[in-house]
């Protein structure tokens, strides 16, 4: 005892996080400001000032607007390089993002025919609930290393370091290490079997922050192989669904919507872009549709009051009355999965709003809820491939 009472206590990894610093606040507010001189030449409106100062105030106390700045980064790369890709994650959320041109849905505007469905980010804000900034980036294998390589050459970071542990086939995740800082001190390092370099730690265990996702997916893989083999580039998305949209609903089911999403499809019968985000969001949760949503469409449930997705939980508990923060907490409970009639607290709450008996059930039924900003991206993207699909068959063909 007396020997152990000697030995020294060995970290061999200290709990130290990386601090990244990209750009600064300053330089983000003025980005941001920019945008919105361009978009409202004359005034800008209230209801947009209020949502900018209000997600600015929170990036600023949250320390984020180094993320931002990287992730604008990146968008720029893509952007000018004509590389197809998305984005999914809460960030995607954001105005911010939106006025980086990091993402191109206007959560606000509710552009690309979403009529009356204001994204609620800004009330997710103002409830506490930003606990995890980031952005995936959906792209081609191609223009994920292209990616990579860009980041990997800019003066402030030194390296960046797969996460073993946290990849499948598709995803990668990636540590960024500023410049100077010494990367022993905070992982243990090894080669990955494609030859990166790499850690088995998890994301929570080496950090919060500086993580760069990608996500690879065939249909980016075909749309980048079409793009680059014609030239084609910095093509609109709004251009794909404005020729689509008297047709897209008739030809989806054609390409490579899931015979499960056609079978959904055809006893939801939906008309518009909005429907087929909800039936999307049927397809990705669990529990959703079958013995839940899809009894309520026997009903004569309209698809539009019908929940797919976790923000549709959220705006109906806040129609009812219940206030911004527990109708968040009630909506991350069911987009887990843990039901509501085991907190006597959240029964309450319902009884005394009012809640119907069929969204109790749904609620209690529900296992796992989608995002719904993350399922327009994938809405977004059978558009653009339904676009080749039907104009550019030649080239379709040749890349899949």
């Amino acid at each position: 005892y007396e020997v152990f009472k000697q030995i020294e206590e060995v970290i061999p990894f200290p709990q130290k996080e990386l601090e990244i610093k990209f750009g600064n606040y300053t330089q983000l507010e003025e980005l941001c400001y920019q945008r919105l001189n361009i978009i409202y030449e004359e005034e800008i409106p209230e209801k947009i000032m209020t949502r900018v100062k209000e997600e600015l105030k929170t990036v600023e106390k949250k320390e984020y607007s180094s993320a931002f700045l990287i992730y604008y980064k990146i968008a720029v790369f893509l952007k000018e390089n004509g590389y197809c890709y998305s984005v999914k994650g809460l960030m995607g959320y954001s105005y911010i993002a939106f006025l980086l041109g990091i993402s191109e849905t206007d959560a606000i505007a509710t552009t690309y025919f979403i009529k009356e469905y204001e994204l609620p980010i800004g009330t997710y804000l103002s409830a506490g609930s930003a606990k995890g900034w980031g952005f995936i980036f959906v792209l081609s294998e191609r223009v994920r290393k292209k990616v990579k390589e860009m980041l990997s050459n800019l003066p402030e970071f030194r390296a960046m370091v797969l996460c073993d542990c946290d990849n499948n086939e598709n995803f990668y995740n990636y540590i960024l290490f500023p410049t100077g800082s010494n990367l022993d001190e905070y992982t243990p390092l090894k080669y990955s079997a494609s030859g990166e370099l790499s850690t088995e730690l998890g994301l929570d265990t080496v950090m919060k922050e500086g993580i760069i996702s990608f996500y690879i997916d065939n249909r980016v893989e075909i749309i980048d192989k079409i793009e680059e083999n014609k030239a084609i580039s910095n093509r609109n998305q709004l251009t794909y669904i404005e020729q689509l949209d008297d047709k897209v609903l008739d030809k989806l089911d054609l390409s490579l919507f899931s015979e499960e999403a056609n079978n959904i499809k055809t006893k939801a019968k939906p008309v518009t872009f909005m429907d087929l985000v909800k039936i999307n969001g049927f397809l990705q949760g669990t529990g959703v549709w079958e013995d839940n949503a899809e009894k309520l469409v026997e009903q004569g449930f309209l698809l539009q009051d019908i929940p797919s997705e976790r923000e549709d939980v959220f705006l109906y508990l806040v129609k009812l009355g219940i206030n911004n923060e527990n109708s968040f907490k009630i909506a991350e409970r069911v987009r887990k999965g843990k039901g509501i009639k085991s907190s006597n607290e959240i029964r309450q709450q319902l009884e005394e709003h009012n809640a119907p008996l069929w969204f109790v059930e749904f609620c209690e039924s529900a296992k796992y809820l989608y995002s719904a900003f993350n399922s327009m991206q994938d809405v977004m993207m059978e558009y653009k491939i339904t676009y080749y699909y039907l104009y550019e068959v030649d080239e379709f063909r040749r890349a899949i």
